[in-house]
C-alpha cells in the first residue's frame, strides 16, 4: 500500500486494511541492533539519514505500510531546558528538575536532534510512503518530568497533583505548548499524520481523568484539529465516553477493550487502531495469527481501521511473526 493508498485508508475508502506496528522500527530488528553496537540513541537521533533508514527498515523487512519516525519522545524536553539521559535497561532519565532549567519553548532552530530534518530527509528518500511523526501525550510526559524517570502507575505524578496543583499546571501549560508546536512543525516537515503516545493515561483515577480531557485533551485536540491525529493510551477503556468528545481523528486501543464497542461508543466519529496483544508475537506465531484473526473478524464492518498492536512491540518479538501477521492483514477479505 503506497503513500496514496493509505492516505485514502486513513480517510475510510480503501479496498484493504492498513497495517504498522508501534515501535516496529526498534530493538527486536538485527538491523537496528547491529546500529545500536556503535551509536547511542542520541548519536541516532542526532543523525538524519540514520534517522530515516531505522523508520524506513520495517517497511523494507516487514512488509508494512507506513512508517513512523524513529525518535524518542522525551528529547524534546531538552529544548525546555530540561535534561535527557538514557540508562541502560532503564530508560531516559530526567535530571533536573523544573526549578533548576532556564525556560525556553520549542522551535525549529532548538531541533538538536535532528527530528524535523531527519522527516525531511524520510521525505525526500521515500515519497511514496505514509509517514506517521509522533509526539509524548501531555500526562505521560509530565511524569517523566516530575518522576525523573518512567512513573508507569503515576503514583509520584498523582501525588503531584494532589499535593501542588499549581506546579503541575505550571509543567501541563509549557508541556502543552511543546506538544502542538512539535506535531505542527513535523508536519510542515513531512509527517502525513501524528500519533500522540499517551502510555500512562489509563492510571489515572475517574475524576482526574475527567479534569485531564477536560482541561488537556480537548484543547490539545482542537488545536490539531487540522491535521491527521491518533491518539494513544492504555487501559483507558473505561475511559471512551470521555476520549469520544475530544478532535483526535483516530484513537488506538490497547488489548483490554474491543475495538467494536469502542466504536459504538464513540458513535462511529473515530477511526480504530489496534489492539493485538504484543505478547502474542513473542511466542507463538498460530496463536499469534488466530488472534490476528479475530480481532480483524471483530473491525471489520469498521470504515476507518487501521491494524495495529496494543502497545509497541517487545524485544523478544519474532520478526517472522510479524512478516506473518502483515501477510494476514493483507490477505483479509
Amino acid at each position: 500500500m503506497d503513500r496514496k493508498d493509505f492516505l485514502s485508508a486513513f480517510g475510510g475508502k480503501r479496498d484493504h486494511i492498513p497495517v504498522w506496528f508501534m515501535r516496529q522500527a526498534g530493538r527486536y530488528l538485527p538491523y537496528y541492533q547491529e546500529i545500536r553496537k556503535e551509536k547511542t540513541i542520541k548519536d541516532i537521533c542526532s543523525d538524519p539519514s540514520t534517522i530515516s533508514d531505522i523508520s524506513y527498515s520495517p517497511v523494507q523487512q516487514l512488509g508494512v505500510d507506513a512508517s513512523i519516525i524513529f525518535f524518542d519522545i522525551t528529547l524534546p524536553l531538552e529544548a525546555m531546558g530540561y535534561s535527557v539521559e538514557f540508562k541502560e535497561n532503564v530508560g531516559p532519565i530526567i535530571s533536573n528538575s523544573a526549578r533548576d532549567r532556564h525556560i525556553h519553548g520549542y522551535e525549529e532552530k532548538s531541533d538538536k536532534y535532528s527530528l524535523l530534518e531527519g522527516i525531511r530527509t524520510f521525505r525526500r528518500d521515500h515519497p511514496n510512503t505514509f509517514l506517521y511523526g509522533f509526539t509524548g501525550g501531555p500526562i505521560t510526559l509530565a511524569s517523566y518530568v516530575i518522576a525523573g524517570s518512567s512513573d508507569r502507575d503515576l503514583s509520584q505524578t498523582i501525588s503531584t497533583i494532589l499535593q501542588n496543583p499549581g506546579a503541575y499546571r505550571d509543567i501541563m501549560q509549557e508541556l502543552m505548548e511543546m506538544i502542538i508546536e512539535t506535531a505542527r512543525l513535523q508536519v510542515r516537515s513531512g509527517a502525513d499524520a501524528i500519533q500522540i503516545f499517551d502510555s500512562w493515561a489509563g492510571s489515572m483515577p475517574y475524576s482526574l481523568f475527567e479534569e485531564y480531557v477536560n482541561n488537556y485533551l480537548l484543547p490539545l485536540s482542537a488545536e490539531l484539529s487540522s491535521i491527521r491525529t491518533v491518539y494513544f493510551s492504555t487501559r483507558t477503556s473505561g475511559y471512551i465516553s470521555m476520549l469520544s468528545r475530544t478532535d483526535f481523528s483516530y484513537l488506538s486501543m490497547d488489548s483490554r477493550s474491543r475495538l467494536s464497542d469502542i466504536s459504538l461508543v464513540c458513535h462511529e466519529e473515530k477511526g480504530m487502531q489496534g489492539n493485538l496483544d504484543p505478547l502474542y508475537t513473542a511466542f507463538n506465531i498460530n496463536l499469534a495469527i488466530k488472534e490476528t484473526k479475530r480481532i480483524l473478524e471483530d473491525a471489520r464492518n469498521l470504515d476507518r481501521y487501521i491494524f495495529n498492536l496494543g502497545h509497541g512491540v517487545l524485544p523478544s518479538t519474532s520478526v517472522e511473526c510479524l512478516r506473518n501477521i502483515v501477510r494476514t492483514v493483507h490477505s483479509y477479505e
